[in-house]
């Protein structure tokens, strides 16, 4: 490129130069309009981007489903295997989406609108019970000041703001459940790419090869099934850790009489995806809860039994699913997932990790690569003065 712009005139490399700024500064000046419009587009074609990631994470489950039926005697299931294996995770998917909607969400819901509307009677207990509380007391002794403390932060205004709030968000929940146009439109675009997706694979491999050199297709190749082995890896290991860990809580929680434990079972196995913060952010919300609907006492013993089940998590269930899946170490595992969460929120915290792992990845090749050139260039330079 660089070579081509030498070779032109003086004029043309100035009138070049002149309009590859006005554009620069055309794009500056309208910068908010260009991205609104971005946003505007992305929100029409978002139906289609949630079918595309639906498509991605069933594609696995699907071909494994695919494999077992070309095993079959039967010819008529071998030759319909890959239209078979769709129809039968999509039958998963739906029955798994009818779980949620039939009873988790309603459970939920009740939950979170049970409390709001409760909220302050637990306030005016916990206030009285704060007031009772003498020198003798074991709670007084263990949180000193505790009457002034804790009354001076948990304020009526802030109570009323919580309850409010939880009625609001389990509205929200019912009209998440109602929304489903563009579930179903993304539904149906994952059917069909799944449906299709030796044609799709065959189209962008078409158009890759047009604009790549056959080195450079095959080291895009090969990281892009490196990228998506770790991106399922840790998806999938994830997933099953998260359910194991949301059960286990949920039956505790309920076995020692904690409010709304289901709701609560859920959220911690929901939070144990994004790790570290996941599970300290869901374990404070349960305490903070219980505390208002069970009394000090029981919130120590739930806090006490999530820090265990936490540690039987990280120590035992966590390392047997997943292992070393991704070989990142805590301080980067941090920094991604609080980059991942400024950036993108909830979804960037969740997927901070893998793409982390992804980067780790092609900087320790880039590296061993640039010290290889490095060692070779040093040996001829040690031949050439031998």
């Amino acid at each position: 490129m660089w070579e081509k712009f030498k070779e032109k005139s003086l004029y043309q490399q100035i009138a070049i130069i002149v309009i590859e700024l006005a554009v620069l500064y055309l794009i500056i000046v309208n910068i908010d309009v260009i991205f609104g419009g971005i946003g505007n587009f992305l929100s029409v074609i978002s139906p289609f981007i949630m079918g595309a990631a639906i498509a991605y994470l069933l594609n696995k489950p699907a071909s494994g489903i695919q494999v077992l039926l070309e095993r079959s005697r039967r010819e008529w299931v071998v030759k319909r295997a890959q239209k078979l294996s769709v129809f039968l995770v999509f039958l998963l998917l739906i029955a798994l989406i009818s779980l949620l909607i039939n009873f988790a969400f309603p459970i939920i819901a009740d939950n979170v609108r049970d409390f709001g509307y409760n909220v302050t009677i637990y306030y005016n207990v916990f206030v009285d019970w704060v007031g009772n509380l003498d020198a003798n007391d074991f709670v007084y002794g263990l949180i000193p000041e505790i009457s002034g403390n804790m009354l001076d932060f948990i304020t009526p205004e802030l109570v009323n703001q919580l309850g409010v709030g939880a009625v609001q968000f389990a509205d929200h929940i019912m009209n998440i459940i109602s929304g489903v146009v563009n579930i179903f439109l993304a539904i149906i675009t994952a059917l069909y790419m799944l449906l299709s997706k030796e044609n799709l694979l065959a189209l962008i491999q078409r158009i890759l090869k047009l604009f790549m050199s056959p080195t450079t297709y095959k080291n895009v190749a090969d990281y892009a099934r490196k990228s998506n082995r770790i991106f399922y890896k840790f998806v999938g290991a994830q997933f099953l850790d998260a359910c194991i860990f949301g059960t286990l809580c949920t039956i505790v929680l309920w076995g020692f009489g904690v409010p709304y434990a289901v709701t609560f079972g859920i959220l911690l196995g929901v939070c144990n995806m994004i790790p570290i913060f996941g599970s300290i952010f869901a374990t404070m919300v349960t305490v903070i809860v219980t505390i208002f609907t069970g009394g000090i006492f029981l919130a120590l013993l739930t806090l006490g039994l999530l820090l265990g089940l936490q540690q039987l998590d990280a120590s035992f269930i966590g390392p047997k699913i997943t292992g070393d899946a991704l070989g990142v170490k805590p301080l980067l595992i941090i920094f991604a997932i609080v980059v991942g969460g400024h950036y993108f929120g909830i979804i960037g915290m969740f997927v901070s990790v893998p793409v982390a792992a992804m980067l780790k990845m092609f900087l320790e090749d880039f590296m061993d690569l640039r010290e290889k050139k490095l060692r070779a260039m040093s040996s001829g330079l040690s031949d050439e003065r031998g």
